[in-house]
């Protein structure tokens, strides 16, 4: 049986954006164990919701882009998200516009370079430019009335808009995801030789790594076979994931869909903060493996897909678990850094989770199609797991 994916995870959209993430350390996620099955698992869209895309002219199930095209204003996805708190289901659909960037926002924060330091002594900066995205969200929708399965009154639904960064979110989660692979193979062959790699030395940091902690890190990283190129490809996914934070946490109402399956730390731990006890987020790790999109009965797009499992944790108390599938960030997908879907769990209450997964991905100035539309008849009861 399929369950949209185990746990051990670190990424997200609408994950963890009550944390701020600058001050943690990213990590290969820890490893965890997800419930055998969810209640979002067979979930079908609500009525509700159906009727406000079609009202507010917000297409569905469709898939078209054309790998070679840049990206380009107009380019959107369509998500849906559910949630449970283990007595009351809801429901959402998120669509994300791209939008062009006024000159106020391209001097907006986001768009400053970022550097993220390797525990092993390097250090590797990225560059990215500010663009806007217009969102267009609807519901929530309350599953446990009894209305709910049945009434077609349109959901209200909200525009907003927020800045991004988003050349992080083109960085490509699916090239952290084949480091991670590499690392698996090197691991093991060096088990095989008997001399085991100590991978909790290899890390990131937002702050300069001390000389002492580096000399120790580097004899790893250098049996690993890093070099510049796979030090950036790895370290980058970590980047966008905190730019698909950043994102939903500028955001109100998606920061409220997050806060479901967050456990919150007591209030003397978060006094701690200030003594030095941090965020940290964990990403991939051994859990990170190859998948088909459609045994999750996620969105086909043809392109080589990955689980990766993430993980928030402030110092050693576990916050939040999860696991996405990832594709390159070609466009439009770039909009949701191409992720077609994940899962967030609180660690503590099993009962807790948002699910998140992409119904639709369409170029903005024209329609390419790649494969057939989908009919949500068809695929209902399989695309939300």
């Amino acid at each position: 049986m399929n369950r949209f994916p185990r746990i051990s995870y670190a990424a997200g959209i609408f994950v963890c954006l009550l944390l701020e993430l600058a001050r943690g350390e990213s990590t290969s996620a820890h490893s965890a164990v997800l419930p055998p099955s969810t209640p979002l698992r067979h979930a079908h869209l609500a009525p509700a919701l159906l009727a406000a895309a079609k009202r507010d002219h917000v297409d569905l199930l469709s898939v078209a882009w054309d790998e070679k095209r840049p990206p380009t204003v107009g380019d959107n996805i369509v998500l849906w998200v559910g949630a449970t708190d283990g007595n009351t289901t809801r429901q959402w659909l998120v669509q994300l516009r791209r939008s062009s960037a006024t000159a106020k926002e391209k001097k907006a924060v986001h768009g400053r370079d970022k550097t993220k330091y390797l525990s092993w002594g390097s250090a590797v900066t990225f560059k990215s430019s500010v663009e806007a995205l217009e969102l267009w969200l609807a519901g929530p929708v309350d599953m446990n009335r009894p209305t709910a399965a049945s009434t077609n009154v349109a959901a209200p639904a909200k525009r907003l808009r927020v800045r991004v960064p988003g050349d992080y979110l083109r960085l490509g989660l699916d090239k952290s995801a084949r480091i991670d692979l590499h690392i698996r193979r090197m691991t093991a062959a060096a088990e095989r030789e008997q001399h085991p790699l100590n991978l909790e030395q290899i890390y990131s940091s937002e702050k300069p790594i001390k000389p002492e902690t580096a000399a120790r890190s580097k004899a790893v990283a250098d049996q690993l076979g890093f070099t510049p190129e796979t030090e950036r490809a790895w370290v980058g996914g970590h980047v966008t994931l905190q730019a698909f934070y950043d994102v939903a946490n500028a955001i109100p109402e998606l920061r409220e869909i997050a806060a479901i399956a967050i456990e919150h730390p007591p209030i003397w731990k978060l006094a701690k903060v200030v003594t030095g006890t941090t965020f940290r987020a964990g990403l991939g790790g051994a859990e990170t493996r190859a998948v088909d999109p459609a045994t999750f009965g996620l969105m086909p797009v043809g392109l080589e897909a990955f689980a990766m499992p993430y993980s928030m944790a402030f110092g050693e108390d576990p916050i939040l678990l999860g696991e996405m599938v990832v594709v390159a960030p070609l466009p439009p997908l770039d909009v949701s850094a191409g992720i077609l879907g994940l899962i967030a769990i609180n660690p503590k209450d099993h009962r807790k989770m948002v699910h998140v997964v992409v119904v639709s991905a369409k170029s903005g100035d024209r329609e390419v199609a790649f494969g057939p539309v989908l009919d949500w008849n068809q695929v209902r009861s399989t695309t939300v797991r």
